[in-house]
């Protein structure tokens, strides 16, 4: 009875001696396809900078000069609501990215930024006196696009405003100052 009882406590041994060895082989085979995926697959290193957004600080990075994809002539044709319109090539011009949008344009007072995925414009204005800012970076959009003011009312532009500079507009989404809700000069 003795010998028959060492033989089960063997058996139990080498069970649990084997249940040991497999879990040490998966978290070797776990490792090993975690520094497989690393390599492979390397996360992107952004220099952070930028505007802030609600969840925190926004992630800028330095556009490429030759991006593939871009437009490359003078102009580009913009398809809206309200029929096309051409504008200057502002991905020349273009330095940053922050988040989904391009940056062409950028003062301490204000950023113009075009967002690629949806075709709309955004003038964002960071300081005030907004009397003074808004006519500012309005004329710079203009001017960057190369287009007059009945042009611009038939592009996607939303005006924003920080709540540094005038606390009781942040966050409402604006319109040009000379355009209407419909898209026409005013």
């Amino acid at each position: 009875m003795e010998n028959g009882e060492w033989r089960m406590e063997k058996i139990e041994d080498k069970k649990n001696g084997s249940m040991f060895k497999k879990i040490i082989i998966g978290v070797i085979i776990v490792i090993i396809a975690a520094a497989l995926l690393a390599w492979f697959f390397p996360r992107e290193n952004p220099t952070t900078g930028g505007g802030n957004t609600a969840g925190g600080t926004a992630q800028s990075f330095e556009i490429p000069a030759q991006t593939s994809g871009f437009p490359t002539g003078a102009t580009i044709a913009i398809g809206t609501p309200h029929g096309t319109v051409t504008v200057n090539n502002f991905y020349k011009t273009t330095t940053l990215s922050e988040e989904e949008y391009l940056i062409f344009g950028k003062t301490p007072d204000y950023e113009l930024l075009y967002n690629p995925n949806n075709g709309a414009f955004v003038v964002s204005i960071s300081a005030g006196p907004l009397s003074k800012t808004r006519p500012e970076a309005e004329a710079a959009l203009l001017s960057a696009l190369g287009i007059g003011k009945a042009e611009a009312c038939k592009l996607s532009v939303t005006v924003g405003v920080a709540a540094g500079a005038v606390p009781n507009l942040a966050g409402q989404p604006l319109l040009l100052s000379f355009c209407s809700a419909g898209g026409v000069i005013q």
